[in-house]
């Protein structure tokens, strides 16, 4: 065991030199590379925000003219949503000895085929933009 545990140590000393090590070559990175990176993240961001745009947009075209394919390749999919109290979920699911606690995976199979009274179905719709966007 005392072999073991200096091996142990020394390991460990290790570790803290290279994690200063990979720490300087990262600082080092970061510096070296500030506008690179900065650039990277402006554009990220600026990609996050017309995606974001683009699915508004969408949404509100499907929603006046119900049209599911869009321009470029834009598609509307109509997702399935379930809207219920979860208290009232619990306590039916107890009644019916589901579980101890609400498993919304299995309850809303139950809502789905059973058409629960105090469960409202509905479909929401959501945009998907291709990676292949068809635009010229």
């Amino acid at each position: 065991m005392i072999e073991q545990l200096k091996a142990l140590k020394t390991m460990r000393e290790t570790k803290i030199n290279l994690q200063e090590q990979i720490t300087i070559k990262r600082n080092q990175f970061n510096d070296d590379n500030k506008d690179l990176l900065n650039s990277f993240l402006q554009i990220r961001e600026d990609i996050d925000n017309i995606d974001a745009e683009i699915r508004v947009c969408a949404i509100e075209e499907y929603t006046a003219t119900k049209v599911k394919d869009l321009a470029g390749g834009v598609k509307i999919k109509l997702m399935s949503k379930f809207v219920y109290d979860p208290e009232i979920a619990f306590q039916w699911a107890k009644s019916h000895k589901l579980c101890l606690s609400l498993n919304k995976k299995a309850f809303e199979k139950f809502a789905k085929a059973d058409k629960l009274d105090f469960v409202e179905y509905k479909e929401e719709p959501s945009a998907f933009i291709p990676t292949k966007i068809m635009v010229e």
